[in-house]
């Protein structure tokens, strides 16, 4: 018990280091640039499909005479960008999560040797392809934990 203890601190005190906070953030930054990019280049014609997929829609029809009933027509311009986000969400913080792991994981490995375990041999035996093969194994295992509590989100 004493050296999970002992572990635990260690890495606690690793996650101040500002070597780890500047890998922690730089896939972080890269992937709010490339989500910025893209949302600038593609929001309003994804934004435009998911309006026209709305009105489409026959199904939503009993919502859209309920909201004028009620007298909010005005929220019908908010569902669509609501949607638009709430389908990206998910997507985005895989991407992030993936980033992260891919990107620091190595740099924190290596950073952990060279510090605390400076006098055991290095072996060398894992490739970037196998550290790719984990790190996708791992985004489809999430995926998959996502897409099994997606009902429970509904739950408060």
């Amino acid at each position: 018990m004493r050296n999970m203890a002992d572990s635990f601190w260690r890495a606690v005190a690793y996650c101040f280091h500002p070597k780890v906070i500047f890998l922690s953030l730089v896939p972080l930054i890269l992937m709010m640039v490339i989500v910025m990019g893209l949302g600038a280049l593609y929001w309003d014609a994804a934004l435009q499909s998911v309006r026209v997929w709305l009105d489409a829609s026959s199904t939503l029809d009993w919502a859209w005479l309920w909201l004028e009933r009620v007298g909010l027509m005005s929220l019908k311009s908010v569902v669509p960008p609501l949607l638009l986000i709430v389908a990206v969400t998910p997507l985005v913080v895989v991407m992030s999560l993936l980033a992260v792991s891919f990107m620091m994981t190595p740099a924190l490995v290596n950073m952990v040797a060279d510090r605390r375990f400076a006098q055991l041999e290095r072996k060398r035996g894992g490739s970037m392809l196998q550290g790719l093969a984990w790190t996708l194994l791992s985004v489809v295992l999430a995926l998959g934990a996502l897409v099994l509590t997606l009902p429970l989100w509904w739950l408060p």
